[in-house]
């Protein structure tokens, strides 16, 4: 059975209240731990970290095939590249 119907929560109001209710729970949890939520540090953006994957990824592939057909100067233009990454 779901909580909304275990509590009789059945409207938006109740809804919410019963999320704060359980938000406010989680944080004192939490500082009971002595873990304050604003002094942990910030993580990177999970799409940011996949783009720039993506991104040195594909320069690398264009590296290789540079490399392999004997474009070297290309190829070092492309290391220096990912240096500035």
């Amino acid at each position: 059975m779901s909580v909304t119907k275990d509590k009789n929560l059945n409207t938006e109001g109740q809804i919410s209240d019963e999320h704060t209710t359980n938000n406010k729970s989680v944080r004192q949890i939490l500082l009971d731990r002595k873990i304050v939520p604003e002094n942990l540090p910030a993580e990177e953006d999970i799409k940011k970290l996949e783009q720039e994957s993506i991104k040195k990824k594909s320069t690398l592939e264009r590296i290789l095939i540079d490399f392999l057909n004997g474009q070297t100067n290309k190829w070092i233009n492309h290391i220096i590249s990912l240096k500035k990454c």
